[in-house]
């Protein structure tokens, strides 16, 4: 199969699935804070950037590798935290171009992606390496990702939303952590109905 018709397939595949993405193209964030805590980011910064949004994060760098192809979590997901990240990056991408921006820009460690659209993207070396992660959107406002606070009261890691600090909320109540195959969470449980209860959590 040549590049031309890898392309024309995979724009095929991924337009199908951007119908079933998250609800909001706002979300797309959302997608990206939960791609951050899965690569092991302990702070998280959500802003304005140069020329549109911001996001910034600590962790380990994404490798050449992991950015030769920034849907193929999506086909061939690879495994533990790596798979878990390039997967909810992937997610928020398909949201975040149906805000139709300029660009979308991840500079992480020594390389540097460019996207502008599902099937146009082009990696370089960075000159400069850069510190954790730093993904651009160009063109696209801030309008409507203050509501995503309710939405992170419980990441794990420091977050600051356009400048404010997102305050951790610890529900009441018992509760059940869990991790497996790189997804990670808790589950609050609600024992008033029936104290004896079992729970079996299915992570996939």
């Amino acid at each position: 199969m040549d590049a031309g018709s890898f392309r024309v397939d995979r724009k095929r595949a991924l337009d199908k699935l951007m119908k079933f993405q998250l609800p909001a193209p706002r979300f797309f964030a959302l997608a990206w804070v939960q791609a951050a805590v899965a690569g092991k980011a302990t702070r998280i910064s959500i802003g304005e950037g140069p020329e549109g949004l911001r996001l910034e994060c600590d962790g380990p760098p994404w490798s050449e590798s992991d950015l030769r192809d920034p849907y193929s979590a999506f086909f061939n997901r690879p495994p533990g935290w790596r798979g878990a990240r390039a997967a909810a990056f992937a997610v928020g991408l398909l949201s975040a171009f149906r805000l139709e921006p300029r660009e979308i820009i991840l500079s992480s460690g020594k390389r540097r992606l460019r996207m502008r659209g599902v099937t146009e993207e082009a990696s370089e070396a960075l000159d400069v390496p850069v510190d954790g992660t730093v993904i651009d959107v160009v063109g696209v406002s801030r309008a409507g990702l203050e509501s995503l606070a309710g939405r992170c009261r419980w990441c794990p890691a420091e977050l600051t939303l356009m400048g404010e600090r997102v305050a951790r909320e610890e529900p009441r109540g018992p509760f059940l952590d869990f991790s497996a195959e790189g997804k990670s969470g808790r589950v609050w449980l609600d024992t008033s109905e029936r104290p004896a209860s079992s729970i079996e959590l299915i992570v996939y």
